[in-house]
């Protein structure tokens, strides 16, 4: 409690499905917000961490397989993990352009939806393997927004990793080829991410701090001591630790930790006060989230769909809906929920409150509190910039009168 208010906490994981511009396709990313028990938590903007993926693995696994979300919590970091298959965060030469997706419409569309903290020092980016060296390159190429960087037995060096494709000693080489193209392509800024590298250091540019480890039984430990050394020759402030372990998660789990230790040697960083850019208009997209309930004490699921602004302003009216004796998948299995929040520009949120019919039982948790009290004030909050959320609370015979099936 705060000044006698109840505090909502909406840690939880949260997963957002959108249409990119960039990429010319449906794309999600997952999010993880931590608890704040200091403040009122739709009131407070958080330190950001990005953790990039692998090569054949998915963004998820950081949540499958490390312990990155309690690590973040701790820390009171809000975690993005983008998904970009086996794309080596390149603009491919045969598939899509993930790396201008996430330099120049992630990082700004992540800023504009959720608290995030201004600020180049509230901003971090890591990752494994291949995120390794996605997480070196994005780093540097938005060396105005990162503040530090950490690389999990990543192969940092573009050109040799691309050679070593070519000459068929690097696991994962064709993936490379393919995506990469050409050693002229390579060659190019931001992919020579070391002639990158040099030349902001000549203009005088404040580089993130770089943070690198690996295994000494890693095949990346070769790349590893070779850029390192690259590091020291330039002058670039960096930390290389070696250990004994090789490619896997249970290195990686360990490597996360040490690389927020180095980066915030003095424990969770600080909330502040949310700062709120101007509204800009955004692209259609839903949210699905386990959300961990102040007024229910348990995580609940619950799905949102949010209609773009490029073509008009959202309705002064959301809907939040409930059927009376269904699950919340209920509304995606019967209605093209999406096409009807985009033609009538409305906020539709499906909450899953089981069989309470959204009342709150004499005995039993306060369902219909959580539906009209808590989930508006959050998502108002974090993903519409603190807007009001003035809504409609309809059962299926009131939606089908209002709403017809597109």
């Amino acid at each position: 409690m705060v000044d006698g208010e109840l505090v909502f906490n909406p840690s939880g994981t949260y997963t957002i499905s959108f249409k990119s511009e960039v990429l010319k396709a449906r794309t999600n990313v997952i999010i993880t917000i931590p608890k704040n028990n200091q403040a009122e938590a739709t009131g407070q903007s958080y330190p950001v961490l990005y953790l990039l993926h692998g090569g054949g693995d998915l963004q998820a696994d950081w949540i499958r397989f490390s312990n990155a979300q309690r690590y973040a919590s701790d820390y009171g970091f809000i975690t993005i993990m983008p998904a970009v298959f086996v794309s080596f965060y390149m603009d491919m030469i045969y598939g899509r352009k993930y790396f201008t997706y996430l330099a120049e419409e992630l990082v700004p569309l992540m800023d504009q939806l959720l608290p995030i903290s201004k600020g180049k020092e509230n901003h971090m980016i890591a990752g494994f393997s291949m995120g390794g060296m996605g997480a070196f390159k994005l780093g540097t190429y938005l060396n105005d927004y990162f503040s530090y960087v950490g690389t999990f037995c990543g192969p940092i060096d573009w050109l040799q990793s691309f050679q070593d494709s070519i000459d068929g000693i690097a696991p994962g080489g064709p993936d490379m080829i393919y995506a990469c193209g050409s050693r002229e392509i390579v060659e190019r800024e931001p992919n020579n991410t070391f002639a990158m590298l040099e030349r902001l250091k000549n203009e005088g540019k404040e580089l993130p701090k770089y943070y690198q480890e690996v295994g000494t039984e890693d095949f990346t430990y070769r790349d590893n001591e070779r850029s390192h050394r690259r590091l020291m020759e330039l002058g670039v402030e960096s930390c290389y630790c070696t250990r004994h372990g090789t490619h896997n998660w249970a290195f990686w789990d360990t490597a996360l930790q040490n690389f927020l230790n180095y980066a915030c040697p003095n424990g969770p960083i600080e909330t502040s006060t949310i700062e709120r850019s101007a509204l800009l208009p955004h692209p259609a997209y839903d949210i699905k989230a386990y959300y961990t309930s102040t007024f229910l004490r348990c995580e609940v699921m619950w799905r949102a769909f949010i209609p773009s602004e490029k073509h008009g302003e959202i309705s002064s009216e959301s809907v939040l809906i409930h059927p009376s004796d269904e699950d919340g998948s209920y509304w995606m299995r019967h209605y093209d929920l999406e096409a009807i929040s985009e033609v009538h520009k409305t906020i539709m949120l499906c909450p899953d409150v089981y069989d309470s019919n959204g009342y709150d039982p004499k005995i039993g948790r306060p369902f219909g509190s959580f539906i009209r009290e808590e989930l508006p004030q959050v998502l108002s909050g974090y993903f519409l910039q603190g807007r009001e959320l003035p809504r409609s609370y309809l059962y299926k015979a009131e939606f089908d009168a209002l709403f017809k099936q597109i």
